[in-house]
């Protein structure tokens, strides 16, 4: 589970430091896009879900 929940912070742009401590850089552009790209993500999926539940 802690792989998992360390993939995920990676995904959004924070980097390991030690002992399960993640930081992110303050220029870093990465968190800005993914929160764009997972935005994006959701307003498809609740779309689809829309969809399926009117037919």
């Amino acid at each position: 589970m802690t792989a998992k929940i360390a993939r995920g912070w990676k995904q959004l742009g924070f980097l390991p430091y030690r002992d399960n401590v993640f930081v992110l850089s303050p220029t870093s552009l990465v968190l800005e896009e993914q929160r764009g790209r997972l935005r994006r993500r959701l307003v498809e999926l609740g779309a689809a879900w829309s969809a399926t539940t009117r037919a």
